[in-house]
């Protein structure tokens, strides 16, 4: 979806650095464009979320400090609707592939990118609804005044992070056939 929205983008008669209104021959091809970048990043969003829970081993606990300062056991189906992927990501992930991971990272400032876009894409408020204005900063302007953002590549960051962090030998047949990478 992304390669796709790539291509049409490019065929778009758009001129990034020009932020004034640009006239867009077809409404159907804005569209396909939107279509396409916004499945793209809910899908790269998906994928990490799923390969989270995938590898949180069945007997997994996950013990986390609760606002009032008791501790709460979360087992794997807790954990899987009750924690945020940010915190899969940040906290269990590391602990279940014993690496570490900072924050500091690169790979963490684009995850939450990611997750920021996808955020807005599927909880949209009503000022992403409405059409951009010199003085609101709708998705809409995001994602046409930044360069073409790949949740994809940022998908397969994080998770070739951790998968990477296994021998050659336990990484999963799926990742090694895995032509993109």
């Amino acid at each position: 979806m992304y390669e796709s929205a790539k291509t049409i983008f490019k065929s778009l008669p758009i001129e990034r650095k020009n932020k004034k209104t640009q006239p867009i021959k077809s409404d159907k091809e804005i569209f396909d464009y939107f279509e396409r970048l916004f499945g793209s990043i809910v899908f790269a969003f998906t994928a990490i979320e799923s390969f989270a829970n995938e590898y949180i081993p069945d007997d997994y606990v996950y013990i986390r400090e609760k606002s009032d300062g008791s501790q709460e056991s979360l087992d794997k189906s807790q954990i899987e609707r009750r924690v945020s992927l940010a915190e899969k990501v940040s906290k269990i992930l590391p602990d279940v592939f014993n690496i570490q991971f900072s924050k500091q990272k690169n790979i963490w400032h684009e995850y939450k990118k990611l997750e920021n876009r996808r955020d807005r894409i599927i909880h949209m408020k009503s000022t992403d609804r409405k059409s951009a204005t010199k003085d609101k900063e709708t998705i809409w302007n995001t994602l046409f005044t930044e360069p073409i953002f790949n949740g994809t590549k940022i998908a397969e960051d994080i998770i070739s992070y951790f998968i990477e962090s296994l021998p050659l030998n336990k990484q999963p047949r799926w990742y090694l056939k895995y032509p993109y990478k």
